[in-house]
């Protein structure tokens, strides 16, 4: 079975754009997706395949900031630490 590797900058740039959708959306529009995940799987433009997951969680529970944490895993090339991670907050007053 062939498996190709996919780069620390695609990866990247797959994660940035699965997170962009949740970026512009409001605290009171994340609440609903506390302790609920969203995974989603894939084949890169490279051809590799990768697995997302969305999740939202309190930074400091109940009512204060929100974490959006994405994370994506696949097979990286040797430059790459796996997974790739990244995430924002978002304030209540956001």
């Amino acid at each position: 079975v062939l498996r190709i590797e996919m780069t620390l900058s695609e990866a990247t740039a797959l994660l940035d754009a699965r997170l962009r959708r949740y970026r512009g959306s409001t605290y009171e529009q994340l609440i609903p997706l506390l302790n609920h995940p969203a995974y989603a799987e894939g084949i890169s433009p490279s051809g590799a395949a990768f697995r997302t997951e969305v999740s939202v969680f309190w930074e400091k529970y109940p009512f204060g900031n929100l974490r959006v944490f994405g994370i994506i895993d696949g097979f990286f090339d040797s430059d790459t630490p796996a997974p790739v991670t990244q995430s924002f907050i978002v304030a209540p007053e956001d």
